[in-house]
Protein backbone atom coordinates (compact mmCIF):
# COMPACT_ATOMS: atom_id res chain seq x y z
CA UNK A 1 0.00 0.00 0.00
CA UNK A 2 1.33 3.03 -0.89
CA UNK A 3 0.56 6.22 0.54
CA UNK A 4 0.34 9.77 -1.86
CA UNK A 5 0.09 13.18 0.20
CA UNK A 6 0.29 16.70 -0.51
CA UNK A 7 1.18 19.45 2.28
CA UNK A 8 0.20 23.36 1.46
CA UNK A 9 0.93 26.03 4.68
CA UNK A 10 -0.75 29.42 4.88
CA UNK A 11 -0.24 31.60 8.08
CA UNK A 12 -2.84 30.64 10.11
CA UNK A 13 -3.95 27.18 8.45
CA UNK A 14 -2.53 24.13 7.20
CA UNK A 15 -4.15 21.66 5.04
CA UNK A 16 -3.06 18.33 4.07
CA UNK A 17 -4.65 15.79 1.47
CA UNK A 18 -3.28 12.18 0.78
CA UNK A 19 -4.46 9.11 -0.95
CA UNK A 20 -4.11 5.43 -0.65
CA UNK A 21 -5.61 2.07 -1.76
CA UNK A 22 -7.63 -0.01 0.61
CA UNK A 23 -9.66 -3.56 0.37
CA UNK A 24 -12.43 -1.59 -1.29
CA UNK A 25 -11.07 1.12 -3.23
CA UNK A 26 -9.44 4.09 -2.66
CA UNK A 27 -9.51 6.23 0.26
CA UNK A 28 -8.73 10.31 0.12
CA UNK A 29 -8.03 11.91 3.69
CA UNK A 30 -8.32 16.25 3.89
CA UNK A 31 -6.93 17.27 7.18
CA UNK A 32 -6.89 20.84 8.16
CA UNK A 33 -5.29 22.55 10.64
CA UNK A 34 -5.80 26.12 12.00
CA UNK A 35 -4.81 28.57 14.34
CA UNK A 36 -6.78 31.55 14.91
CA UNK A 37 -5.04 34.81 15.42
CA UNK A 38 -5.72 36.44 18.95
CA UNK A 39 -8.44 38.81 17.74
CA UNK A 40 -10.31 36.06 16.24
CA UNK A 41 -9.81 33.57 19.69
CA UNK A 42 -11.00 36.71 21.71
CA UNK A 43 -14.07 37.11 20.01
CA UNK A 44 -14.70 33.38 20.52
CA UNK A 45 -14.94 34.24 23.69
CA UNK A 46 -18.03 36.33 23.83
CA UNK A 47 -19.29 37.58 27.16
CA UNK A 48 -15.90 37.37 27.84
CA UNK A 49 -14.49 39.64 25.42
CA UNK A 50 -13.82 42.74 27.54
CA UNK A 51 -12.07 40.77 30.00
CA UNK A 52 -7.99 41.76 29.12
CA UNK A 53 -5.97 39.24 28.18
CA UNK A 54 -3.51 39.71 31.39
CA UNK A 55 -6.39 38.55 33.71
CA UNK A 56 -7.40 35.58 31.45
CA UNK A 57 -3.23 34.93 31.44
CA UNK A 58 -3.41 31.82 34.46
CA UNK A 59 -5.68 28.90 33.38
CA UNK A 60 -7.32 28.36 36.66
CA UNK A 61 -9.06 32.27 36.55
CA UNK A 62 -9.57 31.15 32.81
CA UNK A 63 -11.56 28.34 33.44
CA UNK A 64 -13.50 29.56 35.98
CA UNK A 65 -14.41 32.74 33.68
CA UNK A 66 -15.09 30.51 30.86
CA UNK A 67 -17.48 28.01 33.39
CA UNK A 68 -19.21 30.99 34.57
CA UNK A 69 -20.00 32.57 31.22
CA UNK A 70 -21.54 29.10 30.44
CA UNK A 71 -23.56 28.60 33.35
CA UNK A 72 -24.93 31.92 33.39
CA UNK A 73 -28.05 31.42 31.12
CA UNK A 74 -28.73 28.22 33.36
CA UNK A 75 -28.35 30.32 36.38
CA UNK A 76 -30.01 33.25 35.31
CA UNK A 77 -33.12 30.90 34.14
CA UNK A 78 -33.74 29.07 37.88
CA UNK A 79 -33.58 32.44 39.12
CA UNK A 80 -37.00 33.31 36.91
CA UNK A 81 -39.95 32.83 39.30
CA UNK A 82 -42.22 31.85 36.04
CA UNK A 83 -40.06 28.33 35.95
CA UNK A 84 -40.55 27.88 39.94
CA UNK A 85 -43.36 25.52 41.31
Amino acid sequence: MTETSITASLPTITMEISRREAAHGPVVTVRLWAAPSLGAARGMLGPMAGVPMVMMAGPVGFWMRTMAAVWEPWLAASRNPMLRR
